[in-house]
Formats: structure tokens, C-alpha cells, sequence
């Protein structure tokens, strides 16, 4: 049949085993072709797992066992030759997602040494009424690594279209650069991660990865963007004070801001002048002109390293500016 237990563990991931969830749950024992041992396994989903994933297991429990000769049924019914190897318990859509023909991967709970017999209990499904798998595998570390790559090439291929992202953004050329050398460092950091995750954790981190690609760069330059009132800038965050040197650094001397808010700059790590020179034998680029209101506010833990000349939260300031009313702390 279609959806018999045979179909957990013959390989075709188009095949399934399924039905109604009877009290108590329901099991499956099946004989490996040799005695082995592995430190994870993969979970393939149903093929109607999408319209359907209240049938996903939720709770479940694996054992194993050896025994001389076939094991019978009377064999099978005592508890006392089987040994517990992994249990799972309410196990969510970040562990096994509610999708089509998906895998989902899981470290063994428990040491064991080799077995010959197993046993899968599922105890519960996600809407308790019935359950399907496509298919059980156990993975060695090889097979594991060989899955695992796969996810990392795919993240890999994902990150080549963040400068692409970038340029979709509307921020000044030099944001949109200090953006994107951050977000690219974060996504290479949390690729790297991915590359280590045991099984348990493999898909998890995954998803969070793609989700910051796909979507990260989107929501660090919200923190960037910069509104106006009545033709002032208003400054909040700190990434707003990086936007406002840009954009006066890009041939804007004249524009006005106020600081909305005290402004912590720990987080800002490579600052470039309001006014900036440009470097120790250059001419000024950007004079600022403007009239910089910080209205009472502070700003908070203000470092930088540089090579430029006049350097500091402004540069070079010319005649007609107006900085006041702000604090500055920092080194």
C-alpha cells in the first residue's frame, strides 16, 4: 500500500507512511540490512505536508535493539529488549517545517552502539487526528557533512545578491557601502555557523540565515533613514548621525538637523566626519554650513581612528554654521 509503514524507510521520498493517530500512538519496527550505529537522522515530509501539516509528527520516541535469530512477535512486545535512543517532544515548525517533501534533521538524544531492530513510537501529531512521514534515514557524520553543504552553498548563492539589495535602497553611496561591508561580514559570520551546526540545530540556523539576507539588509536601513521636518533632519539613532555626515559629505554643506534623542555611538565603528577632509594632504570636500541643533541631548561613547585632519563629529565647519546645544562624550 501507499501509505504502509513499509514506505518510512524505502528510500522514495514519494511514497509515505501515514493514517489515523490510534490512542496511544503508533509504531513501526523495521530490521536494518547490517547492525549500525549513527549520531543523527533526516525526516522527510509528507507530499501534502503544506495543506495538511497538523499530520507532522510532534512527539515521538526511537529505540534499538539486537536479538539471536529473526525477531518475533513475542520478541517485539518485550519492552526489555529494546533501549531507548532518542525521544523528541513537542517539536515545532522550526524543527520540521510544515512543507512538502522537506527534510528536517535530528541528533540521538542517547549513546548507543549498534543495533539491528528499531523501533519508532510517535506519540503525537501536531492536530492529534492522524500522521504522515515520507521517509526515515539514519545519517553517518559523511552523509550528515554532504547534507549540511548543501544548505551552506545555498546561503553562499543567497549572499552574492546583496550588493544587488543595497542598490535598491534609497541612502546616500557611502551608507549604502558601510551597509553593505557589515551585512556582509554578518551573513559570512552566520554562514560559518551553519557550516557547524549539528543536526539539530541546522535548520534553524538556516532559515534565521536566509531570513537576514533576504530581509536584513531591509531592516538595517530602516535605522538609516533619515525624516524630515518642515526641511530639518531629525536624528534619533545613531546610524541616522552616519546618514546626515553623508549626505552632507556628498555636496550638501547647508542642511540642518536636530537630535531628536540622546545618541549612543558605541555601535558605529567606522565614523566619518560631518564636514569630513578627506585625508592629511587633501583640500576640504564638505564645509558644513549648516545649523546643527542638538537640543538638549547627549552623545554618548563617540570614538574613531582616522588619518584625516580635523576629525571629530564635525570636521572643517565654515563660516555661517551654528552647531549647539548637545554634550559629547567619548574618546
Amino acid at each position: 500500500r501507499y501509505e504502509n509503514w513499509t514506505k518510512l524507510v524505502d528510500g522514495d521520498i514519494n511514497t509515505k507512511w501515514g493514517g489515523g493517530m490510534p490512542e496511544g500512538g503508533s509504531y513501526v519496527i523495521f530490521k536494518a540490512y547490517q547492525a549500525k550505529a549513527c549520531n543523527q537522522y533526516m525526516l522527510v515530509t509528507g507530499n501534502d505536508t503544506k495543506n495538511s501539516p497538523g499530520r507532522n509528527w510532534k512527539t515521538w520516541k526511537i529505540y534499538g535493539a539486537n536479538v539471536k535469530g529473526d525477531m518475533d512477535d513475542q520478541a517485539k512486545r518485550d519492552f526489555s529488549n529494546w533501549k531507548l535512543i532518542d525521544q523528541k517532544s513537542d517539536i515545532g515548525q522550526d524543527l520540521l517545517p510544515g512543507a512538502n517533501f522537506t527534510p528536517a534533521f535530528f541528533n540521538f538524544s542517547e549513546e548507543w552502539s549498534k543495533y539491528k531492530y528499531f523501533k519508532i513510537e510517535v506519540e503525537a501529531a501536531y492536530d492529534g487526528g492522524s500522521i504522515q512521514m515520507s521517509e526515515f534515514k539514519f545519517l553517518t557524520d559523511e552523509e550528515y557533512a554532504e547534507k549540511r553543504q548543501e544548505y551552506v552553498n545555498a546561503l553562499t548563492e543567497a549572499g552574492m545578491s546583496l550588493a544587488d539589495l543595497a542598490e535598491q535602497i534609497d541612502l546616500p553611496a557611502a551608507v549604502k557601502e558601510q551597509l553593505l561591508a557589515q551585512l556582509t561580514e554578518n551573513v559570512g559570520g552566520m554562514i560559518a555557523e551553519v557550516a557547524q551546526a549539528p543536526a539539530g540545530e541546522l535548520l534553524p540556523k538556516y532559515n534565521e540565515t536566509m531570513k537576514f539576507i533576504t530581509e536584513g539588509i531591509l531592516e538595517m536601513a530602516a535605522d538609516y533613514q533619515l525624516e524630515e521636518v518642515d526641511g530639518v533632519y531629525q536624528i534619533s539613532k545613531p546610524q541616522q548621525m552616519v546618514t546626515f555626515a553623508a549626505i552632507v559629505n556628498s555636496g550638501n554643506p547647508e542642511v540642518d538637523a536636530v537630535l531628536t534623542a540622546d545618541i549612543d555611538m558605541s555601535e558605529i565603528a567606522n565614523w566619518t566626519a560631518i564636514g569630513d577632509w578627506g585625508g592629511i594632504s587633501g583640500t576640504a570636500s564638505a564645509c558644513y554650513k549648516g545649523h546643527f541643533d542638538g537640543q538638549g541631548h547627549t552623545i554618548n561613547n563617540f570614538t574613531f581612528t582616522s588619518t584625516h585632519n580635523y576629525y571629530g563629529v564635525f570636521g572643517v565647519i565654515s563660516t555661517g554654521a551654528l552647531i549647539e546645544n548637545f554634550d559629547i562624550y567619548g574618546k
